[in-house]
């Protein structure tokens, strides 16, 4: 009851927007921003693709530590042998998953900073009448969370969703 089908809701409430064609390829267009440091996301990717590899060696390694604590392996290894290679893949890890996100910042941030300077120029080109017309102070607020948001779905959100799927 409390869920309400959109053309049942009040003229206040919009139907969902619909996903166009159009209005894609306008969204991807931020990329551009992001498109001279290609190579520093590819290798982050690739970096993130390792890393997400490496934590699956944990669960493996885990049980085989258990095995070898109950006497069930047939295996020459030892409880020392396996922690020592945790170890070492735990700093392995912790390499490339610092190396993916300074990656990934270094794209971020320079991405970011050419939309900040893609914006400031935009609005010192703008007619005095639009800033007659608009509040200053709310298109700096506008542009400052806006620019925020987009760094975070650049340096945190894409990232994570792409781990999620692999």
């Amino acid at each position: 009851m409390a869920r309400r089908r959109w053309h049942e809701r009040g003229a206040d409430d919009a139907p969902p927007p619909k996903l166009e064609k159009e209005k894609l390829y306008e969204a991807l267009k931020i990329f551009k921003y992001i498109k001279p440091y290609r190579w520093h996301v590819i290798g982050g990717l690739i970096l993130l693709f390792l890393s997400s590899m490496t934590f699956m060696i944990f669960p493996f390694l885990s049980g085989k530590m258990i095995d070898i604590a109950q006497g069930s392996t047939e295996m020459s290894y030892t409880l020392k042998d396996v922690g020592l290679a945790l170890l070492v893949i735990l700093i392995i890890q912790g390499v490339v998953s610092y190396s993916r996100v300074m990656l990934f910042a270094i794209a971020s941030e320079n991405g970011i900073a050419a939309v900040r300077q893609a914006v400031y120029d935009k609005m010192i080109s703008l007619p005095i009448v639009f800033f007659e017309k608009n509040r200053v102070g709310e298109l700096i607020s506008r542009v400052t969370s806006d620019v925020e948001k987009l760094y975070s779905t650049f340096s945190i959100t894409i990232a994570e969703f792409i781990r999620q799927i692999i």
